[in-house]
């Protein structure tokens, strides 16, 4: 089947905290809902909830990009989207930009293998599109690492020894981590210039959306070639979050990582793997949606205060790339 060769696609890879779901949910969801394109998604949960009729789902594919090695079930999704007669086509996974092979089980690891994620979307959609455009918006590391504990505090409290901030950014930025992970947004960035080509590689500033939310949604809606009042209007729309300090936890989370544990011991090793299989095959999906609340500890930490010298050496590098250097200063990346 030939590729049609007016067809296009948008990946946005993250990241994290800097209003991916808003854009998602705001924009994205609200296009495929319109027809007005293709959403590219890695998760049947995510189509199923948000009702995106006009959704393929990529799981393989997604998975592949990530860490895993290849499958042959990545045809058929590749062949689904070439049965389609859309001409754009629309990627979004925050975590594209943060997980890769050997930081998929832990967080803490970020190693230069993040870099191998923007070779993978190449070789899988340079064979289905003509135009491969990559949308990445960044946030000033400092107030990131901070926004990304508070996220991950109460998995990080009950499977590690990370027990406040302080302890975090002893792990989480360590020189090496910084110099080689996603955090050095340079040689992220750099990397995917490289083998998608400088034209085709579309930098935002998370902090554009919160102090010139007009800016930004001109520059987004450019990107995505749309009507600039359906953009700024979908950007003002607020989201049901929860409270900073709250967060939902799967009870299937509090199963698999505590309970089975006791269990184990228990029942013995060969046992406990019949009793899991059984356990994902049936129960997994039925129990998903039950949910226990846990607080986030309020450490009176003043975020403001939280600064890391090696972010302003490796972001100086930013200006290379046309990154304004007026708004690194502003935004305290430099």
């Amino acid at each position: 089947m030939k590729i049609n060769k007016m067809s296009s696609l948008l990946v946005h890879i993250g990241y994290p905290k800097t209003a991916t779901t808003t854009i998602q949910e705001n924009i994205i969801y609200k296009l495929s809902k319109l027809n007005k394109i293709n959403y590219l998604c890695h998760s049947e949960k995510i189509i199923k909830k948000n009702k995106l009729k006009n959704a393929i789902l990529i799981r393989k594919i997604y998975e592949y990009i990530i860490y895993k090695k290849w499958d042959n079930e990545i045809l058929n999704e590749i062949n689904n989207i070439k049965k389609e007669k859309s001409l754009k086509y629309i990627i979004s996974a925050e975590t594209l930009s943060v997980l890769s092979e050997n930081n998929e089980r832990n967080r803490m690891l970020l190693s230069s293998s993040i870099h191998n994620n923007a070779n993978r979307i190449k070789r899988i959609f340079s064979k289905v599109f003509n135009n491969i455009k990559i949308i990445i918006v960044i946030r000033s590391q400092n107030d990131f690492c901070y926004s990304i504990y508070k996220e991950w505090y109460p998995y990080l409290k009950k499977t590690s020894n990370i027990n406040n901030f302080d302890d975090f950014t002893k792990e989480y930025t360590k020189k090496s981590n910084i110099k080689n992970g996603y955090l050095n947004y340079y040689k992220i960035i750099l990397n995917y210039k490289k083998i998608f080509g400088n034209k085709n590689v579309d930098v935002l500033f998370y902090e554009d959306l919160i102090y010139n939310k007009n800016f930004f949604g001109k520059k987004l809606a450019k990107i995505f070639k749309i009507n600039n009042k359906f953009t700024l209007k979908s950007l003002y729309m607020k989201l049901n979050f929860k409270n900073d300090y709250e967060y939902n936890v799967s009870l299937n989370f509090i199963i698999t990582k505590y309970i089975s544990s006791f269990v184990k011991l228990f029942i013995g090793k060969k046992k406990f793997e019949i009793l899991k299989n059984i356990y994902i095959k049936y129960l997994f999906d039925l129990i998903e949606f039950f949910h226990v609340k846990q607080k986030f500890k309020n450490e009176k930490y003043n975020k403001s205060l939280y600064y890391n010298s090696e972010f302003k050496k490796i972001n100086l590098n930013l200006t290379k790339l046309k990154l304004s250097r007026a708004k690194l200063k502003k935004y305290n990346y430099i």
